[in-house]
């Protein structure tokens, strides 16, 4: 049995079988709602998983062990970033709440961000900077 806690009631930890009140449970919309936005930003995040390796070593010719290398001290530095971030976002108090203004403020640098990472600077003295050059093999 396990301890009473201040009120004098036992500790209980609510199980996946209880009811939960009608009050407390999530629509159906709000879940079509959550798991779109949520494949959306999967669908954003899976394209670099899946392309980037690829397109770093055929298209910019780096090697293999730079491109791992590379990617390792990302992972790091986000490892490092993400709790930061999320302390930071934890403290913000604006009226739309703690983490809609990032994602307002940083939506469009990182579609900017997407787009420059599958970019190409053309140094053959093109008139353009850069041109975009996703190949994918049919």
């Amino acid at each position: 049995m396990k301890p009473p806690n201040e009120r004098g009631t036992e500790n209980r930890v609510s199980t996946a079988t209880e009811k939960i009140p009608l009050a407390d449970r999530v629509s159906l919309k709000e879940k079509i709602g959550y798991s779109l936005g949520d494949a959306a930003s999967n669908l954003y995040w899976k394209t670099f998983e899946f392309f980037l390796f690829i397109f770093y070593t055929d298209v910019f010719g780096i090697s293999a062990a730079a491109v791992g290398a590379m990617l390792l001290v990302t992972r790091i530095a986000d490892a490092v970033a993400d709790p930061v971030m999320g302390a930071i976002a934890d403290r913000t108090k604006t009226r739309w709440g703690h983490f809609r203004p990032y994602v307002l403020w940083f939506a469009l640098p990182l579609a900017v961000a997407g787009v420059l990472t599958f970019t190409t600077p053309n140094l053959a003295g093109a008139p353009s900077w850069s041109t975009p050059t996703l190949r994918i093999p049919c």
